[in-house]
């Protein structure tokens, strides 16, 4: 296998003895309903602080959330998106100088399943310290867990560059670099309206 997918993945496929396509699927199995979520797009660093709060607290009412992002490969190292180089406090500081940090190769569009502030751990805790968890400042994020969509065991995309990610399977994505990204317009989240701002 040269890439994360061999191939065009099939534009119909089985679910308890029924073929659906993605779309059936989508309405009927889910019940999802596209007028339900709310899609929130980063215009500038500050906006991430609002699509920030709005998915740590969908994820804590047990939604998983559609993150799309602009992506620097020479920022994803064993499958941490950092954009360690700058403090986030510079981030705050120095607006301007954030559109000069990374340069993106591209998009692309995963799901996160978790967040961790500075201080936290990963995985299931009480619902009291899940509260204080969501309380706290979207400036004290440190990552959001995002699920591998290159594929479970690839280290490389169809073109070759080294996506390779955490030896669990997921990246991580740390909160200077969602800033970073936001300050280029290429950061959003699709979350329930209910959580949205």
């Amino acid at each position: 296998m040269d890439g994360a997918f061999p191939q065009a993945p099939p534009s119909k496929f089985m679910f308890e003895r029924t073929y659906y396509t993605p779309q059936e699927f989508a309405r009927t199995y889910p019940k999802f309903q596209s007028r339900d979520y709310k899609l929130l797009q980063a215009k500038s660093a500050a906006d991430s602080r609002a699509i920030i709060q709005a998915t740590k607290e969908a994820m804590a009412a047990g939604f998983s959330v559609l993150v799309s992002f602009g992506v620097s490969m020479k920022n994803l190292k064993n499958g941490f998106f950092s954009a360690a180089d700058l403090e986030i406090r510079e981030l705050d500081t120095n607006p301007e100088i954030i559109p000069d940090v990374i340069s993106l190769n591209g998009n692309h569009a995963v799901i996160a399943t978790d967040f961790v502030n500075r201080g936290g751990a990963e995985g299931e805790i009480s619902p009291s310290l899940l509260d204080r968890e969501v309380s706290k400042s979207a400036d004290e994020l440190q990552y959001l867990k995002l699920k591998n969509s290159w594929g479970a065991n690839s280290s490389t995309t169809e073109d070759g560059i080294d996506v390779t990610a955490s030896p669990d399977g997921f990246y991580r994505m740390d909160y200077s670099y969602i800033k970073a990204v936001s300050a280029k317009g290429k950061f959003a989240v699709v979350v329930p309206k209910k959580f949205a701002p």
